[in-house]
């Protein structure tokens, strides 16, 4: 159930203090990751002109670009109460939206996670520390804190290139295991 809206009205009719809006439209041809909404409190059938979001760091060239999804559910103020120039400051979750993660008593997860399933996790809980990198296909990259261990996993070919000299280097061994042949190519191979 939604808190009921409280508006603030100045002398001139601008709206004062934070309200919610739906997002309408993301596709920015201007490239300024600006976003266009509905106010479901004010009318159902108006839309705003393009409004900007704000963002945890932003300048020329550099900065976060995370735009809201249309129909998600954000907060919104308004430039000096003036409803013509609406900037949104976050994103809410809800009774249908909900985050893709949740703690417990047995973890603690930070996350970012894209529509498509591409994630960043973090896992925060003493003694479960890690973190992990997964593409919407399975393929990852994982920091296991706890036993400090790497690893990468991928469905297909793994390639790593180097412009200078490529080092492998293990203080208890290197260990190469394939169930095919393995080849290495070069003008000369020395094992010591």
């Amino acid at each position: 159930m939604n808190a009921p809206l409280v508006r603030a009205y100045a002398a001139d009719n601008r709206f004062y203090g934070a309200t919610i809006g739906i997002v309408t439209d993301n596709d920015d041809r201007d490239g300024l990751g600006r976003v266009k909404l509905r106010y479901p409190w004010f009318s159902e059938d108006m839309e705003s002109g393009w409004a900007r979001v704000a963002q945890p760091y932003a300048g020329s060239g550099f900065g976060f670009y995370w735009v809201p999804e249309v129909d998600t559910e954000v907060v919104v103020l308004f430039v000096q109460g003036d409803m013509r120039f609406p900037v949104v400051t976050g994103c809410l979750y809800n009774g249908v939206d909900n985050p893709p993660f949740s703690r417990s008593e047995s973890t603690d997860p930070k996350v970012i996670q894209t529509k498509a399933g591409h994630r960043i996790f973090i896992e925060d809980m003493d003694g479960q520390q890690a973190i992990e990198i997964v593409d919407v296909n399975g393929n990852s990259v994982a920091w296991d804190t706890a036993s400090n261990k790497i690893t990468i996993s991928s469905l297909g070919d793994i390639s790593v290139e180097a412009t200078g000299k490529l080092s492998l280097s293990g203080k208890t061994g290197v260990e190469i295991s394939s169930p095919s042949t393995v080849t290495v190519t070069g003008q000369s191979i020395g094992l010591n």
